[in-house]
């Protein structure tokens, strides 16, 4: 390992070190993308429902704008603090084999599995001050006090390490 930093071939001299930004960010991109899809399948399989119950013609059905952002808002929240709060990660941050973890590595539970996806929702640029943070902590972390760390095991389990 590199003084200064956390570069290391063995992904085990990580584990349970706190995370940076590049692979957070990544991990909320997949995310993101994730949510996009599902949402895509649900606007199609309502509309095939309409078209199998209506009839001719089939029509993509949408939201209207003005239910469209609370929609995707509440679907983001329940996805997040669904898999924060039962396993400790999202389908993004266990490609980059992070968890989200509170006080002494343990899960964050439903309450401020809830309070942090709402917060990363409504300011998503809060994870900038990872750069910044000597923790690597990012604003959702200090306000709900919870961190993101390197974690390759299978289920929600506390770290030995943070920093």
């Amino acid at each position: 390992m590199r003084a200064g930093g956390i570069r290391s071939r063995d992904p085990a001299a990580l584990q349970g070190r706190r995370a940076g930004f590049v692979s957070r960010a990544l991990a909320a991109v997949i995310d993101l993308a994730l949510l996009w899809l599902l949402g895509l399948v649900i606007v199609l399989l309502a509309s095939v429902v309409r078209f199998v119950l209506l009839g001719p013609p089939f029509v993509v059905s949408s939201l209207p704008p003005v239910a469209l952002t609370p929609a995707s808002f509440a679907a983001g929240v329940l996805y997040l603090t669904y898999f924060w709060a039962t396993v400790g990660r999202s389908p993004g941050q266990h490609v980059f084999g992070l968890r989200v973890v509170g006080r002494g590595g343990r899960p964050v539970g439903a309450i401020r599995a809830v309070l942090r996806a709402a917060f990363c929702l409504v300011f998503p640029i809060g994870l900038l001050w990872v750069v910044v943070s000597r923790r690597n902590a990012s604003v959702q972390d200090l306000a709900v006090r919870s961190a993101v760390v390197y974690d390759w095991a299978p289920s929600a389990r506390p770290t030995s390490e943070q920093r």
